[in-house]
């Protein structure tokens, strides 16, 4: 069983790099959003400006390298084998509590963060007449009942006023569901039902592409997945790739071409030296090792220590310096934050997942 195990949680170097780099770009993107959105942010930063309004931007949008997340995701989750109902509701099962261990841990330091330093939303939003801040900071009082239903809180019903960018997580919840339904009933099928099978799912991708674009994301990592594990080979699915690679260009949303971008990169990374050796690098690598718990602490940092700090120093150091050494104060907390947390609590959810899952298959 500890075999299995191991092999589940297989290393993916270049995927730990992506994903370092995709939380690093989503916390620049959630900290910037206050200068972005900001309507009385005097004097301007020319730097930013000039990358908001250039082809770079998207370096800016962190709801774009969101979508790296959610095709990573769904690559690692559909590599699992599930032959029988019993792997498949294990599978299940697991997949929740390996998300709502870590939910419950975080919860407990955000609302120790929440008792001492506070969040400090409604005053950075004055500051700054930032509405977009205002949309998305804390509105009421939290208490330890919240910490503790939280898990079933946020990936049963979608709540997430305790850490906003947790909204994304009963999707991907639901999302690995699907996905192990399809793993399970493509294992039954041959090569030629196989194909058939994932014409079928290319025309799901699109039809979702539209209304739960989380999902269809999550689908085309999959199906890089499946590419890679299930040998398609003969030159017809090669010139079916190809086909399908030009109309998801074509017709589907920018968010689900930057999913299909993502999901080639995933796959041609390990295939192209210079990329790889990029994503392998220790700061990548190291990111990527820590990149659930910067999701998990930057948006409440930002907000408290964050938001904190440029209240009480803009009028002394000016509004800019204030922005500026804030981002670096921020970063270092919350990197600090995420490392210890990893090391200890974060730990703790991994020794519990895999005694669960030593449970479930004896």
């Amino acid at each position: 069983m500890n075999a299995n195990y191991a092999s589940d949680r297989q290393t993916y170097h270049h995927l730990n790099g992506m994903k370092g780099i995709a939380c690093f770009f989503v916390l620049v993107g959630h900290y910037l959003g206050i200068y972005k959105y900001s309507q009385s942010f005097i004097p301007s930063i020319c730097c930013f400006d000039i990358i908001n309004d250039s082809h770079f931007a998207i370096f800016l949008d962190e709801g774009y390298w969101l979508y790296l997340f959610f095709v990573i995701s769904g690559y690692l989750v559909s590599r699992s084998n599930i032959y029988n109902i019993k792997e498949l509701l294990c599978r299940i099962v697991i997949r929740f509590f390996r998300l709502a261990c870590p939910i419950l841990f975080s919860h407990f330091i955000i609302y120790f963060i929440y008792r001492t330093v506070g969040f400090h939303n409604g005053e950075t939003t004055t500051l700054f007449q930032c509405e977009w801040f205002q949309q998305i900071f804390y509105t009421r009082d939290f208490t330890i009942k919240d910490v503790l239903i939280s898990p079933f809180s946020v990936l049963i019903f979608g709540n997430s006023d305790m850490n906003k960018p947790y909204w994304v997580l009963q999707m991907m919840f639901f999302s690995s569901i699907v996905i192990y339904l399809i793993v399970f009933c493509f294992m039954k099928l041959d090569f030629w039902q196989r194909e058939i099978f994932v014409c079928v799912l290319l025309i799901a991708v699109i039809s979702l592409s539209f209304i739960f674009p989380i999902i269809s994301a999550h689908l085309i990592g999959m199906l890089a997945a499946f590419y890679e594990k299930h040998d398609f080979n003969c030159q017809s699915s090669y010139l079916f790739w190809v086909i399908i690679t030009a109309m998801l260009i074509v017709i589907l949303p920018d968010k689900i071409l930057a999913s299909v971008s993502f999901a080639i990169l995933v796959v041609l990374t390990p295939r192209v030296k210079v990329i790889n050796d990029f994503f392998c690098r220790k700061l990548c690598r190291f990111l990527g090792s820590i990149s659930w718990e910067i999701y998990s602490f930057h948006w409440p940092i930002v907000c408290s220590f964050g938001a904190l700090w440029l209240v009480n120093e803009s009028n002394r150091i000016g509004l800019v310096e204030a922005y500026l050494c804030g981002f670096f104060i921020a970063v270092v907390i919350i990197v600090t934050l995420s490392w210890c947390f990893n090391k200890t609590l974060g730990k703790l959810a991994a020794i519990l997942i895999r005694k669960l899952y030593v449970f479930l298959h004896c």
